[in-house]
């Protein structure tokens, strides 16, 4: 693990918003060669990990660039679909695969806080809220599938099982907000009734050990490895679709272009290091990088670099590992003196196996938290991630026997109005002629909750199909979304500063 440099600071208070603006927009870059190490990827999916052809193909169907758990539905859809024939495809990875986001999450599947969805019906209506619940409830069963169907063995290989989540809430005002937004959430979506549990501020440290807490919600859950959920469903696609599947990992696509008059079967040219491959579509599952090929969405969509880490929390700590997990919610702050930011939310589940933490969560420096830069660990973020257990966990729980066994960083997305974008590209934001760019990303850090059903979807759309029936219009990318208040370079400054409690600077720029 490499820590990265100090904050060297941002200058004068009221320069921020400029500097804000310069790292939204800039180009994320390739994915970085030299990533800090995950401990879900260790070790190496032995056969698939690092697989690649002896040759590229010279053309293919579906050139799917990414291999994430949203990549994995959009494969997983393709090759399934008899609308597909039969079709190829090829995943392009630019490190190993599923070396990203998925690969170095917190591991956890779980419904969205209900403030999420009072958010959601107030910018977007309820219609929209309820579709998005709806569908993530649904996506986090399809994870659970999606392990099942392949088998006893598997399900332990990724490690997936149901569990008790707790949400704790360590201010009073997101405490109150959130017994409201269950009582809301309740009345749109009846069948949601009696799933959010509210837990009493007694309560909640006397029985779940946790500090300083106002009061928690109890929701069924899960947690899995996802970097072997995802790598192991690959190798279940390969061995089924070996004909038409081919994975190219270490194999960055460095450029992609329309040449149609060359040849109108395939008329996308997809760069490599490797060589050039013929596509007739291309399919962008690369989240936080997804700027530096679609030059467009900079600014609309953005990096953002999160935390993750394995610790001992020594022998006092019980065995929780079946039963639940946790996440854990502070009020984002803004620390204007020392320009560093905490976002307010942490996650955390035990291993089964060895009895430790695997927990995450942001406090950075304002210069670390916007970036793609995940060979790093952000200095501010280190030291906070190691003080997290006696902060979060009770004494009793938590002793001095306790120990920080790895630190690694991921590269997550954020988007101007905090929903995905799922659909065909416009011209507008690919910077290139041709209907046949697709997207599935910019998750705002709910990619677990919704990247597999959303890659589904997604598929589905690519062969023709309707689905509006039950997917979320308010995810579909188009050019009036793109274009709308919400994208706007001040617009998206501005809920920057928002989401990290910076709201003296973002009411500045009213």
């Amino acid at each position: 693990m490499t820590a990265s440099k100090p904050s060297q600071g941002v200058g004068a208070l009221e320069d921020l918003p400029g500097v804000i603006r310069s790292q939204l927009t800039q180009d994320p870059q390739l994915p970085r060669t030299n990533p800090t190490v995950s401990s879900w990827q260790i070790p190496p999916n032995p056969d698939v990990g690092a697989i690649k052809s002896s040759q590229l193909p010279r053309n293919v169907d579906y050139a799917v660039i990414g291999s994430g758990v949203a990549a994995c539905g959009v494969v997983r859809g393709l090759l399934s679909n008899s609308s597909s024939g039969s079709k190829s495809v090829t995943v392009f990875e630019a490190r190993g695969l599923c070396s990203g986001a998925t690969g170095r999450n917190g591991g956890q599947l779980t419904r969205l806080p209900p403030t999420r969805h009072t958010f959601i019906l107030e910018n977007f209506g309820a219609e929209q809220a309820n579709k998005v619940l709806r569908l993530t409830v649904k996506g986090l069963e399809e994870m659970h599938q999606l392990a099942a169907a392949q088998g006893k063995d598997f399900q332990e290989y990724c490690r997936i099982r149901r569990l008790e989540k707790f949400f704790a809430y360590y201010d009073e005002e997101s405490w109150k907000e959130t017994v409201e937004a269950v009582k809301l959430l309740e009345q749109e979506v009846p069948e949601e009734r009696g799933v959010y549990q509210l837990v009493t501020k007694e309560e909640t440290s006397s029985k779940y050990k946790l500090n300083g807490a106002f009061g928690g919600l109890r929701l069924p859950a899960g947690v899995c490895s996802p970097y072997n959920l995802v790598t192991g469903t690959f190798k279940s696609l390969l061995d089924r679709y070996p004909d038409r599947l081919t994975i190219e990992t270490e194999c960055p696509v460095t450029a992609v272009s329309y040449l149609e008059s060359e040849d109108s079967a395939y008329p996308y040219l997809v760069d490599t290091p490797r060589g050039s491959v013929r596509a007739a579509t291309v399919i962008h599952c690369t989240n936080g990088f997804t700027g530096h090929l679609v030059p467009g969405l900079r600014g609309k969509m953005y990096p953002r670099r999160g935390t993750m880490s394995v610790q001992s929390p020594g022998k006092k700590f019980p065995n929780m590992s079946m039963k639940q997990s946790w996440s854990l919610y502070f009020t984002p702050h803004h620390d204007i003196k020392t320009q560093e930011i905490e976002t307010g939310r942490y996650y955390c589940f035990q291993h089964h196996e060895t009895g430790e933490l695997w927990i995450g969560g942001d406090k950075d420096s304002i210069d670390g938290f916007i970036t793609s830069d995940d060979s790093a660990v952000d200095r501010c973020a280190e030291k906070n991630i190691r003080q997290m257990l006696p902060r979060l966990f009770s004494k009793e729980w938590v002793g001095d026997d306790a120990a920080v066994q790895r630190v690694w960083s991921g590269i997550m997305c954020y988007t101007g109005d905090q929903l995905p974008l799922i659909g065909r590209l416009p011209s507008s934001a690919t910077g290139r002629q041709g209907q046949g760019e697709w997207i599935a990303g910019g998750w705002n850090t709910y990619g677990m909750t919704n990247g597999l059903l959303c890659g589904d979807a997604l598929s589905k759309l690519i062969l023709g199909e309707n689905i509006t029936e039950w997917f979320p219009e308010c995810y579909m990318v188009t050019d009036e979304r793109l274009k709308g208040k919400s994208f706007a370079e001040d617009a998206v400054v501005k809920d920057y500063f928002e989401r990290i409690g910076a709201k003296e600077i973002a009411k500045s720029m009213l």
